[in-house]
């Protein structure tokens, strides 16, 4: 069974765990990484740069505390 179908498997929309994943780098399977964000709620997101990464915490945390 795949990393997908054990997410669906263990998926309880009423204890929900968002994975939040960040790509930095060339070599990133961009499909793969979108499906594992869809399954689970979460997100995916690009990093160009690493001065980048405490702005875009910041906006992940902030658009989960808006709801």
């Amino acid at each position: 069974m795949g990393l997908i179908a054990d997410v669906n498997d263990m998926r309880d929309d009423d204890r929900p765990v968002e994975v939040i994943l960040l790509r930095m780098g060339p070599n990133v399977d961009d499909t793969a990484m979108g499906r594992i964000a869809e399954a689970t709620g979460g997100r995916y997101v690009q990093v160009d740069k690493a001065e980048d990464m405490p702005d875009i915490l910041v906006g992940i945390v902030a658009a989960r505390a808006e709801g």
